[in-house]
């Protein structure tokens, strides 16, 4: 039979109740509003509102624009509407981005996103201006 020492298991339970708490991702603040990004050398502001993203690159005045379905709080996709496809003949006509929020702030959150049609997987931190 094994003893363990009383203190021990004391001991090991004030380290598992004093240990951190995993830190809690807000996400639902960022569903909506106006953010930027970097992308590479490029700088993207993103709008996004009720179903609907607009990419900005670099300043422009015609947004490529996406149709945003939540999966969960912190993951959503993203799908080219017809226009942005139009005019962007190189992306694919199935492509839908995957991007998960890792980690928040209180102005900003980290994502991984990721495609279909693509082995890249892009890391970035994106702040919310508005």
């Amino acid at each position: 039979m094994l003893y363990i020492k009383p203190t021990t298991i004391v001991a090991c339970l004030l380290l598992i109740n004093c240990s951190p708490a995993p830190t809690k991702i807000e996400c639902k603040k960022f569903h909506e509003g106006t953010f930027k990004m970097a992308a590479g050398e490029k700088s993207v502001v993103i709008k996004r509102y009720a179903g609907k993203q607009l990419e900005y690159f670099d300043d422009a005045e015609v947004p490529m624009s996406f149709d945003v379905t939540w999966i969960d709080d912190c993951s959503y996709t993203l799908r080219p509407d017809s226009l942005t496809l139009i005019k962007n003949p190189e992306i694919p006509k199935n492509s839908i981005l995957t991007v998960k929020i890792l980690r928040s702030s209180k102005n900003s959150y980290q994502i991984e996103a990721r495609s279909n049609f693509s082995s890249t997987v892009l890391r970035d931190e994106v702040y919310k201006i508005k």
